[in-house]
């Protein structure tokens, strides 16, 4: 559905609309025990919150959470999603909250971890980190004077780097299928074939013969109305000014197409979605001229709803983390650390406040902490502002052929 709706509504050419990692994980983690019914309320609430404030034109809102609490935060939450999906990478099965209960449980339960597990994944994560620099190898550098032959060599390397998760994924299915009478890795399981259907999104559920009603739904949903929300939108900005060519993003327009893309694709039981980076970097490499490229995206993940949904069971676990593990250790903006020290070092405050937060707390405190250690910063430099006087005297000058100045003092006052 997010494909179509950009399509009409969006305005930058080639990004593309769907789940994307974080979204993914953070949609888990605030859907509680209401599992999918809880993914659709969140998607529904976050377009309806989305379109809102781009019908407001509350655009300029993003420019108040600085670049020290985004990189805090995304660095942050590409830890916690890595380190959640370590036990999937071991084959282990339990449940924790937070990074030190994750790793803690690791070593508790490293005994009864699958050893084909743990070598299918680290198989795939070598493999995808490879893969990934393969567009960058000389070997595949293209020059004006290269011909027609390179330059297909290029492009196809740069298309298989980019699409690196897919093939993998496919790869690894393959050898689960072909060891299908002896299994030895945890594979997904059965995934409900077909296309949703045209629905209202739940305000209620029964679980278990157990009635849970829509307070209940917010209860679990807590704070997720309002993250899911900001990362959405801070997310798919952040990919379409990539992508733009220089060209000035309207954040308010973006926001009132994504608003629509999370609030019609509710009604089609969808999760939250945004921008996604790897395959908007495919459509554009791919020479996408105009937002109707969404079309074809979105008419071949129908097909596979509709025809290759059986064949997604044999799809190892272990896998999967590996694809997302890669996915989110370039997240961690490391590289910041040292050019925020250097151009303003009272940002580094805002940054870790936001990282550590994040890390050993909760991803929505993190950034509610480093939102107002920054707003904290800049009120003590307007209440105290520093302030440089300089008098300077300018000379008399007296001749019969000029004018006669008098004497003057000017007082220059800098903030």
């Amino acid at each position: 559905m997010g494909c179509f709706v950009y399509m009409i509504f969006g305005s930058c050419k080639d990004i593309t609309i769907g789940p994307t990692a974080i979204m993914a994980i953070m949609t888990h983690e605030y859907s509680g025990s209401g599992g999918p019914e809880n993914a659709v309320l969140l998607c529904f609430l976050s377009g309806l919150i989305i379109f809102a404030s781009g019908l407001c034109n509350l655009g300029f809102l993003i420019n108040f959470i600085s670049k020290p609490v985004i990189c805090g935060f995304t660095s942050a939450a590409a830890i916690s999603i890595a380190s959640s999906q370590i036990k999937g990478l071991f084959g282990l099965k339990y449940s924790s909250e937070g990074v030190l209960e994750t790793w803690e449980k690791l070593f508790e339960n490293i005994e009864d971890m699958r050893w084909q597990d743990l070598t299918l994944g680290l198989c795939c994560i070598v493999v995808l980190l490879l893969m990934r620099k393969l567009k960058d190898l000389k070997v595949v550098k293209v020059k004006a004077t290269d011909g027609k032959g390179k330059r297909i060599l290029k492009k196809l390397a740069f298309l298989t780097s980019v699409g690196r998760n897919a093939l993998v994924v496919i790869s690894a299915l393959l050898i689960a299928y072909c060891v299908d009478n002896d299994q030895p890795f945890t594979l997904t399981g059965e995934i409900k074939p077909g296309l949703p259907s045209f629905q209202l999104p739940p305000f209620s559920m029964t679980i278990n013969g157990t009635y849970y009603s829509f307070s209940y739904m917010m209860e679990n949903v807590g704070a997720g109305v309002i993250i899911i929300p900001m990362i959405s939108i801070l997310e798919s900005i952040a990919i379409a000014s990539a992508f733009s060519g220089g060209k000035t993003i309207d954040a308010t327009q973006e926001m009132f197409a994504l608003g629509l893309c999370n609030f019609l694709g509710s009604f089609l039981q969808s999760m939250p979605v945004t921008g996604s980076f790897s395959r908007t970097a495919v459509n554009s490499t791919s020479g996408v001229r105009t937002t109707a490229g969404g079309a074809i995206t979105g008419v071949l993940v129908m097909l596979a709803l509709a025809f290759l949904t059986s064949s997604f069971k044999y799809i190892p676990k272990a896998s999967l983390s590996a694809v997302i593990i890669c996915a989110v250790i370039f997240m961690v903006e490391y590289e910041m650390v040292i050019p925020i020290w250097k151009a303003r070092r009272i940002d580094q405050l805002p940054l870790w406040g936001s990282f550590l937060t994040c890390l050993f707390w909760k991803l929505e405190y993190g950034i509610l902490v480093g939102v107002l250690i920054n707003l904290s910063i800049l009120l003590y430099g307007i209440a105290r502002p520093k302030v440089d006087v300089n008098v300077t005297k300018i000379q008399v000058i007296t001749s019969k052929f000029l004018t006669n100045f008098l004497e003057e003092r000017f007082l220059f006052i800098r903030y």
